[in-house]
């Protein structure tokens, strides 16, 4: 089952990412596409993570 909790944390984590890139590429000109795209594929990963069942 999905916690609401990663799910929000998830939207926050990409949107924080991209965030930054945008400070970044209006600071210098560009923008670090790498540490992109591992942000928004983290934040993927934990709006879609099913959370374990056995946890109580």
């Amino acid at each position: 089952m999905k916690h609401p909790r990663t799910t929000l944390l998830g939207i926050l984590t990409i949107v924080a990412t991209i965030a930054g890139a945008a400070v970044e590429f209006l600071k210098t000109g560009s923008c670090n596409l790498i540490a992109l795209t591992t942000g928004v594929t983290v934040g993927v990963g934990l709006i879609k993570a099913a959370d374990s069942a056995n946890v109580q």
